[in-house]
């Protein structure tokens, strides 16, 4: 039951990072080395290193992320959060907001697979 609320908890945490502006500290503090981590429409990243470079290049244009969680479900070592992720602008205007649905997997009290499905469609629309 502990592995459970620690789950919980650790995505709960790494989704905080994201709103205070720290994905990239976030991914470097919660990723296992041989973390997956795909988005829909995109080739799988993998690696704790290729993951962190991929959130510094995201964070570069979209330096916060204002996520508001609408459901989160925890079973063993697997959690499901449904969100919306608001893309903030390094001038402080609004981005994207993207309905998405994150699948992780944690060992060991770190994550080593993040799948993010979402429609990449609002990312081209943004510019």
């Amino acid at each position: 039951m502990e592995q459970l609320v620690d789950g919980r908890r650790l995505i709960e945490d790494f989704i905080r990072l994201w709103r205070e502006g720290s994905l990239v500290e976030g991914c470097d503090r919660y990723l296992a080395d041989e973390v997956r981590w795909l988005n829909s429409g995109q080739p799988a990243c993998v690696g704790k290193l290729a993951c962190v470079r991929l959130a510094e290049r995201f964070t570069a244009v979209f330096p916060r992320v204002d996520t508001q969680v609408v459901a989160l479900a925890v079973a063993a070592d697997a959690v499901l959060v449904e969100r919306v992720d608001r893309c903030i602008r390094a001038d402080g205007t609004q981005g994207p907001a993207v309905e998405v649905t994150g699948s992780f997997r944690i060992k060991n009290g770190l994550i080593t697979y993040w799948y993010d499905y979402f429609d990449p469609a609002a990312f081209v629309a943004s510019g």
